[in-house]
């Protein structure tokens, strides 16, 4: 067996990215330095003993997240890149969009799997202010 180790600053940087709402796949795909450490590895590294417990975390993590301001990095990442993936046309009406709107709602996170570009009437249309 090939034994592993990491450099302080190395497992601070996996815990950082965890505590960030990162899994260990994403992790790794983040970090080309850590691709080839196995999931288990990374489990002990972030100080679980087992994985459910570490399924648990992760959700609590991922859970902080979704409350975040609106005006973070996160959001404005994927805003951007959804607006560029709809050359910024509504979704609707192919008018131009300038707004972004979380189909699942603000609370439950950023993610650009679900928001979607909208013109400002149909975005005032999901929220009744039409």
């Amino acid at each position: 067996m090939v034994e592993i180790s990491l450099t302080e600053k190395e497992k601070q940087t996996i815990r950082n990215d965890f505590a960030n709402g990162l899994s260990i796949t994403k992790i790794r795909k983040a970090h080309p330095e850590f691709e080839q450490l196995s999931g288990k590895f990374l489990i002990e590294v972030l100080g679980f003993t087992n994985f459910q417990d570490y399924l648990k975390e992760l959700r609590i993590n991922r859970s902080k997240l979704r409350y975040k301001d609106t005006n973070g990095e996160l959001w404005r990442l994927n805003r951007e890149e959804v607006l560029k993936a709809f050359k910024n046309k509504c979704a609707l009406c192919d008018n131009s969009a300038k707004e972004v709107h979380h189909l699942l709602g603000v609370d439950q996170g950023h993610d650009k799997d679900f928001l979607i570009p909208l013109c400002s009437s149909h975005h005032s249309f999901f929220y009744g202010r039409y």
